[in-house]
């Protein structure tokens, strides 16, 4: 698969979803992604309880995505030794500080909140 995302910021609606419609789940721009629940079972408060927590999770997949890259590329910095560090970046490397961590984990939370939470 090559195919690219659409860039955000993406945005879950805050009001105006309509469940007996299907309801819009998350849209960026011109581009809108929409969910049908209809067929799923669901009361029409359910279905709109539903449409807004997948519309969260939708928004937020950048910043999963991207909070999810800077924690894979810090492990792969600090499992590194010394010497293999040095070896792979230069004599010039840094390895990662506690600040570099605590901003990691601080954009793993942010993402987290946004797909749990509407931010």
């Amino acid at each position: 698969m090559n195919e690219k995302q659409t860039p955000g910021p993406w945005f879950a609606p805050s009001a105006g979803v309509h469940a007996k419609a299907g309801g819009m789940v998350a849209s960026c721009g011109n581009t809108r992604i929409v969910e049908e629940l209809r067929k799923q079972g669901l009361d029409p408060a359910q279905r709109g309880q539903r449409i807004k927590a997948n519309a969260r999770l939708i928004a937020s997949a950048p910043d999963l995505l991207a909070a999810c890259k800077e924690a894979a590329s810090l492990y792969d910095h600090m499992a590194l030794g010394t010497l293999e560090a040095a070896v792979k970046y230069g004599p010039d490397y840094e390895p990662p500080t506690d600040e570099d961590c605590l901003a990691t984990r601080g954009q793993l939370e942010a993402a987290i909140a946004k797909a749990e939470a509407n931010q």
